[in-house]
């Protein structure tokens, strides 16, 4: 269209310029966690565009530290957060915190056995309904030998063995596989979650001859890990070590054995550990240049 100017000549009329929408923060932050990137190209908008928010699954995540997790993922307001248990019906503290949160982004609790692979199924499709795509999997879920806390070595049953493999290694295996679909549509990072005692190179140092079923199953979860981040380049894969930490299954296993230290038996605060897991995601993985590296909780690169 044309327009009279004040001299009487012709000229375009001005087109009217779009308002520019408001950017939160995180966004310049443009880390591969962030959905705004990945998801411009889908012909269906996912809930999380429009809500400004990334998508977590956690594992685990009834107590200890997979709550804790849920707790400072929401606490950030930059996540949308799915809960998986055993049995979410029992869990009590994050139904509650659902409760509490459901303002903020959180999912009510899916449920999930690791040791199964059609539970794990049933979970990707609870969380396909939700969203089309996942940022972060944290696989959490673990468990000590309860049948022998001490677990020396000597006296390590082979049942006990398979058991904590099938979740401490396998579960995280079926998991992720999973979640593979979901992860590599949001250019996904995966946090699997071990243990200082899975470390070959510190056996002999770290309470030698214990844990034993434990710490194989972590060693071999350590492997998987390394094996994933070579393996699927569409997708970060990094171990974090949570450390001594001060929850009602470390304490327990730690109290066990002869001459542990009462401040290594204690632990550090849950909060405190997970607040540098976290912090590890957000400052390095997030740029997904630390695929297959082995991050202790305060950030420094730990020994395999």
């Amino acid at each position: 269209a044309l327009t009279r100017g004040t001299s009487g000549v012709l000229k375009p009329r001005a087109t009217p310029q779009p308002a520019r929408r408001f950017q939160s923060p995180w966004r310049e932050l443009a880390t591969a966690l962030s959905p705004t990137k990945l998801m411009a190209a889908t012909s269906n908008p996912p809930l999380i565009a429009a809500a400004d928010k990334r998508v977590a699954v956690v594992t685990g995540a009834s107590r200890g530290i997979g709550l804790e997790l849920v707790r400072q993922l929401l606490e950030s307001g930059e996540w949308r957060v799915v809960p998986t248990c055993r049995s979410p019906a029992e869990a009590r503290e994050l139904l509650a915190l659902h409760e509490a949160g459901r303002h903020v982004g959180m999912e009510a609790p899916v449920q999930l056995d690791v040791t199964d692979a059609a539970s794990a199924n049933r979970a990707v499709e609870a969380v396909s309904a939700l969203v089309p795509a996942i940022q972060l999997l944290i696989n959490n879920a673990a468990m000590p030998n309860n049948h022998d806390p001490q677990d020396h070595v000597l006296n390590t049953a082979p049942d006990a063995m398979t058991e904590l493999f099938d979740v401490n290694c396998t579960g995280v295996l079926r998991v992720t596989h999973a979640f593979l679909p979901l992860l590599r549509a949001g250019r996904g990072v995966v946090a699997n979650l071990s243990s200082t005692l899975g470390s070959v190179s510190k056996a002999d140092s770290i309470s030698p001859g214990y844990f034993t079923a434990y710490r194989c199953s972590k060693a071999a979860m350590n492997m998987l890990t390394r094996t994933l981040a070579a393996g699927e380049p569409q997708v970060t894969f990094v171990l974090l070590q949570p450390g001594a930490v001060a929850t009602d299954m470390g304490r327990a296993a730690r109290s066990t054995i002869p001459g542990m230290p009462p401040d290594v038996v204690a632990g550090i605060p849950v909060d405190q550990s997970v607040r540098g897991m976290l912090r590890v995601l957000e400052r390095d993985v997030a740029r997904g240049k630390d695929s297959g590296k082995n991050f202790l909780c305060d950030g420094s690169q730990f020994a395999w």
